[in-house]
């Protein structure tokens, strides 16, 4: 194996590692972790000269190990900073006294999130949610007193399912809740250039919201900086039905039209002076200014995961442009996620991050296989002006429909896993919305942009709306097939490491050894919907409870308070029915699959009975007196094990979805 094959593998073990530790049920010692990088470390310098299996191996192991150890070391600083801050599990009304640093208006309301200081002199964030105004009233930067429920972030719905306390928690925010009185407001301040460019970017998000009708004007803001909150819940469906859902999160796709507009703008210019172009090589001068560009995007854009992937490898690009070397390489890919990794280990646990990745390994390997194999499809000697007009425009055709089909596939498998749908049209609506997207979206946000501080961006804002508007229509064309969306029960996650091995397999073996890949990739595919059910779930001490009636199915039986989270526990177990027959007998019986029996008790007195003859006795509203023989669940056991998923069928076991220390 050569080092430009193992290097990706370095990469790829260094995220394993870092994905093993937030995934781990309980925290490691430190100590032992610390020990067994020690101890690799020691034997790779005894055999530092050497090559083979045996040192390549050892090198992936000490790789992922550093990977784990780094992850636990950034948690556990975190975790310090953030130890003295807590709020009531239910909530508590308290007095935010501090900074804002960013708000944003959405569909309905808006966000504002605060910068505090805690008791012990630690700096951690607020999110709250009020009404419209305030968005444009209390901008970041300016100082904040206000009245306000909060309560902690909320704990994921199940054991495999997504945790919102992992970006909150490296974001420093501890709480969530709704801004009740805004008591003092102060934006005369002086503020950094972080809070500077914060405004800026909502002023821009403004400008196209104020001259684009809607919902065009908030998806022209999101395109430019990454400010997503305006477009309307109907939007954002629509797009993620269609399969278009990537066009809305700034990513790769977009740093690359925006700095390529730029490049290819620069040279344009260069080639209509000829002694300009004579005198420079303005290939290198505006490879140059387009790494400028690609940081100007970067800054306006919120730089988020994929973003900075984006910028790092486009950046890598350009560089390579101006010193005459290759760039689109796995080794420049894996630099990239490195970078990312070491500034923020959590990222490894995001979609975004793994979709972005992914799409971006395949895209490589197979224009690298496409290079080496298709030279005929790149000569143009012995062609007509029209022909090579034809044959450029079959290229360019076959190259858009292959690229849709390889980044959908991956990414979709991947949106899959993380968001339970597919849409099963998505390289139709991809193949025909891509060349819009990226012959006159995105160079019209990019002279937009440009020509904003001059107040001449009326002509580039009107041709982008038109053409956002004929996606729209697209998308809304594509969704109205029949199954055009796949709603997919919860996939485990071994089917995605095994996908994830395909992938690398691909990407790195040669000849007909890619053909020991299919493996792992049919083994994926077959595992989607394969996560096991619990017998009984239940959220919120028991205020909302599923069980599975059938091999196929879980069941609400019981609906309390919170309807929202019932809905979200429906939409994650793909629940037919989320409307609970109300329980109003002293027991309620279940017939579980595994031939367990279930009791739903609402009065004491029939305690006793279920304690006799069922397996499982859930008691939301009673405390019991005496021993039972069943396992039971009454209030105080509920209220210390407020979310439980029970799987075993002998002896019910508990499995709380993972804290993962946070």
């Amino acid at each position: 194996m050569t080092r430009q094959q193992f290097f990706p593998l370095v990469f790829l073990s260094l995220a394993l590692g870092m994905g093993a530790y937030f995934s781990w049920p309980r925290e490691p010692n430190i100590y032992v972790l610390g020990s067994a990088v020690m101890i690799c470390l020691v034997f790779q310098t005894a055999i530092l000269r050497r090559t083979g299996l045996a040192v390549s191996i050892l090198w992936l192991v000490l790789s992922a190990l550093l990977g784990a150890l780094w992850a636990q070391g950034t948690t556990l600083r975190q975790a310090a900073r953030l130890a003295k801050v807590s709020f009531a599990a239910h909530g508590e009304t308290v007095m935010l006294d501090g900074q804002v640093v960013w708000s944003e208006p959405r569909s309905r309301g808006s966000v504002v999130d605060v910068a505090m200081v805690s008791a012990a002199g630690k700096g951690y964030q607020v999110r709250v949610f009020g009404a419209k105004s305030i968005a444009a009233q209390a901008l970041p930067g300016c100082q904040i007193r206000a009245q306000a429920f909060v309560k902690p972030i909320g704990s994921p719905i199940a054991k495999g399912a997504y945790d919102p306390r992992l970006t909150q928690f490296f974001n420093g925010r501890k709480g969530q809740g709704f801004l009740r009185h805004v008591e003092h407001l102060d934006c005369q301040g002086p503020i950094s250039w972080r809070l500077h460019l914060a405004r800026l970017r909502l002023h821009i998000a403004a400008r196209f919201r104020n001259q684009m009708e809607a919902p065009q004007g908030a998806l022209a803001a999101s395109l430019i900086t990454g400010i997503r909150g305006a477009i309307p819940p109907p939007t954002r469906q629509l797009f993620r039905d269609a399969g278009l859902a990537h066009v809305l999160a700034i990513s790769g796709l977009h740093m690359a039209l925006f700095a390529g507009t730029f490049f290819a703008a620069l040279r344009l210019f260069a080639a209509s002076w000829p002694r300009l172009a004579q005198s420079y090589d303005m290939r290198r001068v505006s490879a140059g200014l387009a790494i400028a560009a690609a940081t100007a995007y970067l800054a306006v854009s919120g730089a988020s995961y994929a973003t900075q992937r984006a910028f790092i490898m486009i950046s890598i690009f350009f560089l390579a442009v101006v010193l005459g070397r290759a760039g689109l390489t796995l080794r420049n890919l894996s630099w990239a996620g490195i970078v990312i990794l070491a500034l923020r280990p959590s990222a490894v646990m995001q979609a975004g991050f793994q979709m972005s990745f992914a799409a971006v390994m395949a895209l490589i390997v197979y224009y690298e296989y496409w290079q080496s194999r298709a030279s005929g499809f790149r000569r143009m000697d012995g062609f007509t002006p029209s022909g090579r007009f034809w044959h450029y425009l079959r290229v360019s055709a076959w190259g858009l429909v292959s690229t849709s089909a390889i980044a959908g596939s991956v990414t979709g498998y991947i949106a899959a896993y993380h968001f339970g749908q597919i849409a099963s049209f998505g390289l139709l609506a991809n193949v025909l919305a891509m060349p819009v997207f990226s012959l006159l979206v995105m160079p019209m946000a990019a002279a937009s942009l440009v020509l904003m501080p001059l107040g001449f961006e009326a002509v580039p804002l009107a041709v982008m709306a038109w053409g956002l508007s004929l996606i729209i229509n697209i998308s809304q064309w594509v969704t109205s097939f029949s199954g055009s969306v796949w709603y997919l029960a919860p996939t485990p996650y071994w089917a995605l490491l095994s996908a994830v091995l395909g992938l690398v397999m691909v990407s790195l073996l040669r000849g007909r050894a890619r053909w020991a890949s299919l493996v792992p990739l049919i083994f994926a595919l077959a595992m989607l919907q394969q996560a096991p059910r619990p017998l009984v779930a239940w959220l919120e001490a028991g205020n909302t409870i599923a069980v599975q009636m059938t091999p196929q199915n879980m069941t609400l039986i019981r609906q309390r308070g919170n309807r929202y989270l019932s809905e979200l526990l429906g939409d994650y177990w793909r629940m037919s029915d989320l409307s609970s027959p109300a329980c109003g007998e002293a027991l309620c019986a279940y017939e579980l699959v595994q031939s367990q029996r279930l009791a739903l008790v609402n009065y004491r007195h029939a305690l006793t009975r279920a304690c006799a003859e069922f397996d499982i006795v859930l008691a939301p509203r009673l405390t019991a007196l005496y021993p039972c023989q069943a396992d039971l669940w009454d209030k105080p056991r509920l209220q210390d094990n407020p979310s439980v998923e029970i799987y075993d069928r002998q002896k019910p076991s508990v499995t709380r979805p993972k804290m993962n220390r946070l």
